[in-house]
């Protein structure tokens, strides 16, 4: 082959490339997909049962009670046991809507978080919510509770309430991975 056969292979092959960019999906990662719920309230998770109470009533003094703990972890290798998150008090959303939570269909590691609202007159819409830096793999959040490695570009950390029945959008980025969801909340109802 000659110099203009390898010059026309190159040609080729750079619109060959250029069209699977720019007109295909092939090169581009799958997006992320998220699904959001609508909690009135969030429990601690509680992991293992709590202490039992065994009744002896057979032995010639009476009732003898005894605590026995179910709960706890024989010796184990401390590099095998795996670490339970911190999870702090899990209090109402702000703004007394019913708290929302998003799940991952992965762990990932999110470089960017970002919640705005849906205006129905086609105006810009208004940043409620807005984070950078790199979390830790997760593959779950909550509304207003700022993700391990996370840290907030405006409103020093404090997200600004939702209205119930306002359409909202929260968009997640992973590196180049993309992900986004639409969703509402409503009013918490009092007992």
């Amino acid at each position: 082959m000659n110099a203009r056969s390898w010059s026309l292979v190159g040609v080729f092959s750079g619109l060959l490339f250029a069209y699977a960019w720019f007109f295909t999906e092939w090169l581009r990662p799958e997006p992320i997909q998220i699904s959001s719920q609508i909690r009135a309230s969030i429990l601690q998770p509680k992991f293992g049962r709590g202490p039992v109470t065994l009744r002896r009533t057979n032995s010639q003094t009476g009732t003898v009670e005894a605590v026995i703990q179910t709960n706890v972890v024989g010796a184990v290798d401390k590099g095998r046991r795996a670490r339970l998150p911190q999870w702090g008090e899990i209090g109402d959303a702000p703004g007394g809507v019913a708290n929302v939570t998003f799940t991952l269909d992965a762990p990932y590691e999110l470089t960017s978080l970002r919640v705005q609202d849906v205006p129905a007159d086609g105006s810009a819409p208004r940043v409620l919510w807005d984070l950078v830096g790199k979390s830790v793999p997760m593959s779950s959040l909550l509304y207003g509770r700022i993700p391990q490695g996370m840290r907030a570009v405006k409103t020093n950390g404090v997200a600004i309430p939702l209205s119930p029945g306002a359409p909202y959008r929260l968009i997640v980025e992973a590196g180049r991975r993309l992900g986004t969801n639409a969703f509402t909340t409503r009013a918490l109802s009092n007992p």
